[in-house]
């Protein structure tokens, strides 16, 4: 697996932040590749909330459907791609200084099973997954800091 970590920080506090990311009806609006973003299960929230969504990528239109895991209120969660390309999303929050949140997203991905691409290829891979990652915490420190 590849592995992308980032964080930044934004002028809201830690309960806001956290809040807005596990809202299932945000994760469209700062994850803008994610379409048609629905619970699955009864749960919304917590440990074993489920949710299904269309990606778009470079291949198309892809089928996902994740569970929340290891959710700590106003601190953390992850969730697991059970369908679709097999993906970890793992999220951390912290107070940065007073009225401020650090968030820190990171993804891992899977890597390609052959060597056909080469390093130069996993290159390409790793900065395609790094600019995602980035755009997502610049799209969600804009959604965050307007409101």
């Amino acid at each position: 697996m590849g592995n992308i970590v980032k964080s930044i920080t934004v002028a809201v506090p830690v309960e806001r932040a956290f809040g807005y990311v596990t809202d299932w009806h945000n994760v469209s609006k700062y994850q803008e590749e994610y379409h048609e973003y629905r619970p699955v299960s009864q749960r919304t929230t917590g440990d074993g909330a489920r949710f299904a969504y269309k990606v778009l990528s470079g291949r198309g239109e892809l089928d996902v459907e994740a569970q929340y895991s290891e959710y700590r209120e106003n601190a953390g969660l992850v969730i697991t791609a059970l369908r679709g390309p097999r993906i970890i999303e793992r999220w951390t929050f912290a107070a940065d200084a007073p009225g401020t949140c650090k968030i820190t997203y990171a993804v891992e991905y899977p890597l390609p099973a052959n060597a056909a691409g080469g390093v130069m290829g996993l290159f390409m891979l790793k900065g395609a997954w790094s600019d995602k990652v980035k755009k997502v915490l610049r799209k969600l420190k804009e959604l965050l800091e307007k409101a």
